[in-house]
């Protein structure tokens, strides 16, 4: 993130839409015609508890509309190039990725901001063929506090395409690979130091995503991961559909205690 960040990022308070509407006046004057049409939006995002204000000394410089993603994404002008932008979309991206979104979209409007999006570490949408609507995607697979005195124990989690089934794991590369670290929150639930997501994206429409879940060596999942014995493990559903993800596996300690 560039430069020093000192601002907060808050919940919007009714006087906030006032301060929006006149900072519009001040920064865009010439170019933004529709006030009371932002001041509209301004209100029922705040009404939606989905308005997100950028404060620093007492003052606005900057908004998000959107309760876990981005509707709208404004700096103030002089304000721009400083990090605000990045601490705006930081704030809604955590809030996504604990709520359960684990593929966080972004339509972009204006192809001269995709800079400052694959800054963000967003990737374009390689499937999008419409020149005038860019959608770009980040995976939220964040890092989990896994404080505490029990044993790390490794963990493996690979995805793969379902042709893997019928063929030996060792012949099929995977499409993906996550070797993390877990600990035992109690005697029943893993808590991994990073989220896993596996996303639908990469198999065919036709296909199904597999996974195999690896701890301390042993291999306690090998299938599907729509199955409900995957659910039972801790493997969920992206809020969105896109795909999956795993924050925790449940599976018991004294299974693993001995190979600690």
């Amino acid at each position: 993130m560039g430069g020093t960040v000192t601002a907060c990022v808050r919940s919007s308070r009714q006087s906030d839409i006032v301060e929006i509407v006149d900072n519009h006046k001040s920064y865009r004057a010439d170019t933004y015609a529709g006030l009371e049409s932002l001041k509209r939006m301004i209100t029922t995002a705040h009404d939606e508890s989905a308005l997100h204000i950028l404060e620093h000394t007492g003052k606005v410089f900057g908004y998000q509309v959107g309760k876990t993603e981005v509707e709208t994404l404004y700096v103030n002008e002089d304000h721009r190039r400083k990090g605000y932008g990045t601490a705006l979309l930081e704030a809604v991206m955590y809030r996504a990725f604990r709520e359960g979104v684990a593929v966080f979209e972004v339509e972009v409007h204006e192809p001269t901001s995709l800079a400052f999006w694959r800054a963000q570490g967003f990737s374009a949408n390689k499937n999008n063929t419409d020149s005038k609507r860019i959608i770009v995607r980040k995976v939220l697979d964040f890092d989990h506090e896994t404080n505490g005195t029990s044993p790390e124990h490794h963990v493996i989690i690979s995805f793969f395409e379902e042709d893997v089934m019928e063929r030996a794991k060792m012949l099929v590369f995977p499409l993906k690979v996550y070797t993390v670290s877990g600990r035992f929150v109690d005697d029943q639930t893993l808590q991994l130091s990073q989220r896993v997501v596996g996303l639908n994206c990469w198999i065919p429409p036709n296909q199904d995503l597999v996974l195999c879940i690896q701890v301390d060596g042993e291999e306690i999942y090998f299938h599907k991961a729509k199955l409900p014995k995957a659910r039972e493990l801790g493997v969920q559903v992206d809020r969105d559909g896109r795909g999956y993800f795993i924050d925790k596996l449940n599976v018991r300690e004294e299974q693993f205690s001995l190979r600690a």
